[in-house]
């Protein structure tokens, strides 16, 4: 079970908006399902430059929730023994940041539907992985659009590098894209 409790994203909540650091979000993440991970013997590699980031106008709880849905479906959907990578970059006046997994991959016509209410892939209804409600991703989506940010997934087959035989398979990865500053506060 994911250590997130609940689905807190719905038009009609309150959201509280103070800069942030995505680094500490990060962190309160990582800490949170490192035990979930150990179970597979994953490991979550956070890059040096998500400390890097500028902070962000956001609502703490919230982003932590949404990039929480996002890292328990990364745990969940990567092959045993993998690597999370975690990492950002500042573009213009938003930042993006990715958590990228090793596993069965999304097929492309799944990643156009992957954000809607209860929507769950092929791959995740045939894998032999916990059950799911499909909410994650549909209230990850809710939060960063409150944020007027983005969310968006991607998926390829192969190692990501040629350097590590531990990352064959797909490689997945989800971008949320959050700007720097709240321009309708």
């Amino acid at each position: 079970r994911s250590p997130l409790s609940s689905f807190a994203a719905t038009a009609e909540e309150v959201y509280k908006f103070a800069p942030a650091s995505l680094d500490e979000i990060v962190g309160d993440c990582v800490a949170l399902y490192h035990p979930v991970a150990l179970d597979k013997e994953i490991t979550i590699d956070v890059n040096p430059n998500v400390a890097a980031l500028p902070p962000v106008e956001v609502d703490r709880a919230k982003i932590r929730d949404a990039i929480g849905y996002v890292l328990d479906n990364a745990i969940k959907y990567s092959h045993k023994e993998k690597e999370i990578r975690i990492y950002g970059e500042r573009s213009g006046a938003y930042v993006r940041l990715t958590i990228e997994d090793f596993g069965q991959g999304i097929k492309e016509q799944d990643r156009r539907l992957i954000f809607g209410r209860g929507y769950q892939g092929e791959r995740s209804r045939k894998a032999l992985y916990e059950e799911g409600e499909g909410m994650g991703l549909f209230h990850a989506r809710l939060i960063v659009e409150a944020h007027k940010g983005e969310i968006w997934c991607g998926c390829r087959s192969g190692p990501r590098t040629n350097d590590s035989s531990r990352l064959e398979g797909y490689r997945v990865w989800f971008t949320f894209k959050l700007p720097l500053e709240r321009t309708d506060a």
